[in-house]
C-alpha cells in the first residue's frame, strides 16, 4: 500500500490541472451544471461513455472555482499505478493515510469507481462524516444504479456526460460552425481527444481501439461473455439498423440468415450489456392516443457516432441515420425525454418532452420534391395539438408550411433547442 500511496501523491490533481490549463480544455455546459450540483452537498455522480470527457469536467470545475490541491482527494482508478487498489478496504486505507497527512481535504473525488469492489461502503462512509463534498465518475449505468439506489437513496445527484456537442465541436476545433464542419463532425463525431487530434488516421484508430477496449474490458470480461462473435454480430446489426424499429426477433431473424441459433433472452442481455455501459441509448415508442410509452419494439442509437462508423459506415447511403442520430443525442443532452410515434405507415421521429412542454420532430437528409415534402410535412400535419413541430434537414433553402410548421437546418439544431426551451 505504500508504493500504491506514493504513487497516488506523484497523481494528485495539481499535476491535472496543470495539465488541463495547457490544454485549455472548457466544457462549461457541464461545468456550471456540476457546480450547482456539488452546492447541494449530496453525493454527485457523473456518469458516460469512457473517454467521453467526465474526468475533464470534473478538473475543469476545480479549475473554474479555483480550489486548492490540498483540499481534493482525487484517485482516477484507470491509472495503471492505482491499480493496486481493487476494493473499498484498500481504499479505506489509503484515504485514512491521505487523510492523516492532509487534515485540510474538503473534497472526495474518484474516477471509474464501478472497478473498485464494494465502492459504495466508502462513499456511503465518506458521505456520512458530512465533512466532505464527493464526486464520483463511472461508465456502467446498471452497477451504478444499483448500489446507489441501496446504499445511498435521495442522497445523490446524477449528470450524464456526452462526447462533444457540435458547438462544443467547433470551439475543441477552431472551425465554424458550418454545413461543412457539421458534415466532418458526423464521420467523427465528439470524443474529446478525437476531435483535438489532426490526422485522421489516427483519429480511426484511436476510435477503433477505445470501442474494442470497451466491448471487451467493460462487456466481455465484466459480463463473462463466451460466444464474442455472436455479441459482436449484434453489435454489427444494430450499427446498420440505427433509427429502424427493432425487436430482438428481427435480430434473430438476422442470425438465422447465417444459419446461428440465439435465444431472444441472451439478444436482450446484449443490449441491455451495450446500454449498460454508454455505448447504445434506447428510444422508446409512444402512443399518443393513450399518453404512454411502449416499451417493445423500440429504436437504438449510438452515444458516439464515431464509434457507430467504425463498425459499420456508408454515408451516401447512411445519412438519414446518421442525421436522426445526431439529432436525438442533441435533444437528450438538452435534457428531453424523448420517444418516436408510429402507426399505419406513419410515423413522427421524436417526440420531445421537458418541463411539461412538448415539441415535435422530423428528420430528413434532404427535400428534393413533392413527395418526400409531404411526407415528412404531411407526418406532422397529422398531429392536431398545437405544440410546435420541426423538419430537419440539411436544405440550405428554407421551405414555408401553411400549417405553421418549421424547416430548419439541422446543423443549427442546438440554437433551434435553446429558442424553445
Amino acid at each position: 500500500m505504500e508504493l500504491v500511496l506514493k504513487s497516488f501523491l506523484m497523481n494528485l490533481s495539481e499535476k491535472s490541472l496543470e495539465m488541463l490549463s495547457q490544454n485549455n480544455i472548457s466544457r462549461p455546459f457541464y461545468v456550471e451544471k456540476l457546480s450547482n450540483m456539488v452546492s447541494v452537498r449530496n453525493v454527485v455522480v457523473i456518469t458516460g461513455q469512457r473517454r467521453s470527457g467526465k474526468s475533464t469536467v470534473i478538473l475543469d470545475f476545480l479549475r473554474k472555482e479555483n480550489i486548492d490541491s490540498s483540499k481534493i482527494f482525487y484517485l482516477n482508478k484507470e491509472l495503471d499505478s492505482l491499480s493496486e487498489i481493487p476494493d473499498n478496504i484498500a481504499l479505506e486505507r489509503l484515504f485514512d493515510q491521505i487523510a492523516e497527512r492532509n487534515p485540510n481535504i474538503e473534497y472526495v473525488i474518484i474516477d471509474e469507481i464501478q472497478d473498485i469492489i464494494s465502492w459504495e461502503k466508502f462513499v456511503r462512509a465518506r458521505f456520512a462524516e458530512k465533512k466532505y463534498k464527493i464526486v464520483i465518475t463511472g461508465s456502467n449505468s446498471k452497477l451504478l444504479s444499483w448500489e446507489l439506489a441501496t446504499y445511498l437513496t435521495g442522497r445523490y445527484l446524477t449528470l450524464d456526460v456526452f462526447p462533444l456537442s457540435f458547438q462544443e465541436y467547433g470551439e475543441f476545433s477552431g472551425l465554424a460552425n458550418t454545413k461543412e464542419s457539421f458534415l466532418s463532425y458526423l464521420e467523427f463525431w465528439g470524443l474529446p481527444e478525437v476531435v483535438l487530434e489532426i490526422n485522421p488516421d489516427l483519429k480511426k484508430n484511436y476510435v477503433s481501439n477505445l470501442k474494442n477496449s470497451i466491448l471487451l474490458k467493460d462487456v466481455v470480461a465484466r459480463y463473462q461473455i463466451r460466444e464474442y462473435s455472436y455479441f459482436e454480430k449484434t453489435l454489427t446489426f444494430l450499427s446498420q439498423n440505427v433509427g429502424n424499429i427493432t425487436s430482438l426477433r428481427k435480430i434473430e431473424d438476422y442470425f438465422k440468415k447465417d444459419a446461428i441459433k440465439i435465444s431472444l433472452a441472451t439478444l436482450s442481455n446484449y443490449c441491455k450489456y451495450l446500454e449498460n455501459v454508454f455505448l447504445l441509448r434506447s428510444c422508446q415508442k409512444f402512443d399518443l392516443n393513450g399518453k404512454r410509452v411502449l416499451e417493445h419494439n423500440g429504436k437504438y442509437y449510438f452515444n458516439d457516432l464515431g464509434i457507430r462508423n467504425s463498425i459499420y459506415y456508408n454515408f451516401r447511403f447512411d445519412i438519414g441515420k446518421i442525421l436522426e442520430n445526431y439529432a436525438y443525442n442533441a435533444l437528450i443532452r438538452e435534457g428531453y425525454l424523448v420517444y418516436f410515434w408510429e402507426k399505419d405507415g406513419t410515423e413522427i421521429d421524436f417526440i420531445a418532452e421537458k418541463n411539461g412542454k412538448r415539441a415535435y420532430f422530423q428528420i430528413a437528409y434532404l427535400i428534393p420534391d413533392e413527395k418526400v415534402y409531404e411526407r415528412e410535412f404531411g407526418n406532422l400535419e397529422k398531429i392536431s395539438d398545437n405544440w410546435p413541430k420541426f423538419v430537419l434537414s440539411m436544405d440550405d433553402a428554407p421551405f414555408k408550411n401553411e400549417k405553421g410548421i418549421i424547416h430548419a437546418k439541422i446543423w443549427e439544431l442546438e440554437k433551434v433547442l435553446a429558442g424553445i426551451s
